[in-house]
């Protein structure tokens, strides 16, 4: 990619540099005043005004740019922020846009616009994806190439792209990104520096996975994770609705099955009823859910091999627990709700606190994190920039004491999925919708913007016996159904084939009622775990990309870093067919073993792989094995007692 193609410094305002800037010693907009440097990957750029000073520093990192920005207070005096964006500048006319809206049960809903004005998509509050997601593409239909932008939030956001005038007979497409200016006024103190979000960008030929295997190979070798895990969560067994024995029975076919980590979800604590009325009261419920025995049932999920879990909401409190009577200071108050302001230490450190006491009084190796409610009143005027710093201090503590510990990012499913939170969190609860067929058309796009290592698959499931057998031709009489949205209010049956493709490719996790599971179900799952054990080392690290995002049809294909391994995956939805020719994108000149026959990447991607599925089960998986990495492991078996 040629920097060139997306900034200009010829110096027309509103078009051109690295900055548009509003704040109380003055305004920027243009690239008359900024000295740039280049570099060996990139260039240094600052401004240096009177008063204070903007930095920018764009470097290639494992194939892609990262751009940093910087706003320096360098004056005695306060100064008020009112606007800061990054801006990028590409000098063509006739452009799409792609951008993506998320709300609950419906993240990463994405699609393109013609640019024939100014498209915005930003959030307003403390969750950085309800409402819209970080990140951009900009695509010239003239010659067929496009730009993937993707903003790291650390408070709340904007991201605008306008078609502008550049001269009397050239346009430009303009990319402002950066803090939102809504209601911005953030007071910045003498000799302070306040660190802009970080951007991610890069090219791609592609409209249907806008380059995002970029991405994620990008963050698997900035942020590697940790094995990735199988988790069973209480959630969808009976919602809050739960006991000691009913409990206790899970957690014995949960280990039965493979799972590494059992994690309560909420209904077991505070002093009110229903618990939902107890936010921000951690004590253990005495008089309903484990009568006091949670610790119990803690042990007793250790004792079967298991690392035991629970649900938290650090975030939120509501005015009849005794945090907030006891300590108005530390909340923001917002209606109903009281929410804990990280940007206040004393507040930050008092959550810290309660946190640690439940990690050491139950033995806790993993937190659900959820946020079920927004807050737009940001008390600092910063767009939530303090509050976000304060929250990143806050995890990174826990991180600190608890090294080893499992956290996992929900806000009422998938609020705030964004790159950012997932460089200090383990893992995301997509979406509270848990249907399997809506989730693969999430997860498809959330690929375009996460890597798959973060995002973790769950199977919310129940057997049900007594349907009328097809026709005449004996089959079960029993169906496994799937959760159809975030209850069992409604539901549709699945094929258990189906939900071993859709569980792999990133952590995974069980939550249902598995002692409803009739055996041969369970027995399956049981072997997919083990195989997925065997796999998971390769999910920690692959790339995948959506070679399909239709209507009718999802296909992924993940690869490791040098595509010795290729993993297909089809998912149907109401084609009317029953096959399809998939064509996989592989690099040139390797040969794979297929069907036991081995093919070159060429024949591959040139003929393409006969996929075929049937009605009922709905989905396809393919392994492409590198064909001389396997004759060498064939030939060391030999030799191998």
């Amino acid at each position: 990619m040629d920097l060139t193609t997306v900034f200009d410094f010829s110096g027309k305002t509103g078009v051109s540099g690295l900055f548009d800037i509003d704040c109380s010693a003055g305004s920027f907009d243009g690239s008359g005043k900024i000295e740039v440097k280049n570099t060996s990957s990139g260039f240094n750029a600052v401004l240096n005004e009177k008063s204070y000073q903007a930095t920018c520093t764009v470097e290639k990192k494992h194939g892609i740019y990262v751009r940093r920005d910087k706003f320096t207070n360098t004056s005695d005096s306060h100064i008020f922020l009112y606007r800061y964006f990054s801006r990028f500048t590409v000098l063509n006319n006739d452009n799409e846009v792609y951008t993506q809206y998320s709300c609950w049960n419906n993240e990463s809903s994405g699609s393109w616009k013609k640019l024939d004005g100014t498209i915005t998509v930003s959030n307003q509050g403390i969750r950085t994806t309800s409402g819209g997601t970080p990140f951009t593409t900009l695509w010239n239909c003239n010659n067929e190439r496009g730009t993937a932008f993707h903003l790291i939030p650390n408070s709340a956001w904007k991201v605008s792209v306008s078609l502008r005038p550049y001269a009397l007979l050239s346009n430009a497409a303009v990319v402002e990104i950066g803090i939102s200016d809504d209601r911005l006024r953030m007071e910045v103190k003498p000799h302070e520096t306040i660190d802009m979000p970080v951007i991610l960008f890069y090219d791609f030929d592609c409209r249907t996975d806008m380059g995002c295997t970029k991405l994620h190979y990008f963050f698997n070798h900035e942020y590697p994770k940790r094995k990735l895990p199988v988790i069973f969560n209480t959630w969808f067994v009976a919602f809050d609705d739960f006991n000691y024995d009913l409990i206790a029975s899970q957690a014995r076919s949960a280990s039965e099955l493979g799972a590494e980590y059992f994690v309560i979800d909420a209904g077991w604590f505070g002093e009110i009823e229903p618990w939902s009325s107890a936010i921000g009261d951690y004590r253990e419920k005495e008089k309903g859910a484990f009568f006091g025995r949670l610790k119990e049932l803690a042990e007793y999920i250790r004792s079967l091999g298991m690392k035991f879990g629970l649900w938290i909401e650090a975030e939120r409190a509501l005015a009849n627990v005794p945090a907030v009577r006891n300590h108005p200071e530390y909340f923001i108050k917002e209606a109903h709700n009281y929410f804990l302001d990280y940007a206040n230490p004393d507040a930050n450190e008092y959550m810290t606190e309660v946190v640690c006491s439940l990690v050491e009084k139950y033995g806790i190796e993993f937190i659900k994190f959820d946020f079920n409610a927004d807050c737009l009143y940001d008390n600092q005027n910063s767009s939530f920039y303090r509050y976000h710093t304060g929250h990143r201090e806050f995890i990174n503590k826990l991180r600190k004491r608890y090294p080893d510990m499992y956290i996992q990012n929900c806000a009422s499913g998938g609020t705030r999925m964004d790159l950012g939170q997932s460089t200090y969190f383990d893992g995301v609860w997509f979406s509270d919708n848990q249907n399997l067929f809506d989730d693969i058309k999430i997860i498809r796009n959330t690929l375009l913007r996460l890597p798959p290592s973060v995002i973790e698959r769950w199977a919310v499931l129940k057997s049900v016996d007594g349907f009328s057998t097809v026709y005449s031709s004996g089959k079960r009489t029993d169906r496994l159904l799937t959760v159809k949205g975030a209850t069992w209010q409604d539901a549709e049956t699945v094929r258990i084939d189906y939900v071993k493709s859709f569980l792999s490719g990133g952590p995974i996790g069980l939550s249902c009622d598995l002692d409803s599971l009739l055996p041969y179900i369970k027995e399956q799952l049981k072997e997919y775990i083990e195989e997925y054990k065997r796999m998971r080392g390769f999910y920690e690290n692959c790339v995948c990309l959506p070679l399909v995002r239709s209507d009718s049809f999802t296909i992924l294909q993940y690869t490791d870093d040098e595509e010795k391994t290729v993993i297909l995956q089809l998912f149907e939805e109401k084609s009317f067919q029953k096959e399809l020719i998939v064509y996989p994108k592989l690099k040139k000149n390797r040969q794979y073993i297929l069907d036991n026959e081995i093919f070159t990447s060429q024949q591959l991607t040139e003929n393409g792989i006969r996929m075929t599925f049937n009605e009922s089960v709905r989905s396809c998986t393919v392994i492409l094995k590198d064909a001389y990495s396997e004759a060498i492991r064939e030939r060391i078996a030999k030799y191998i007692p």
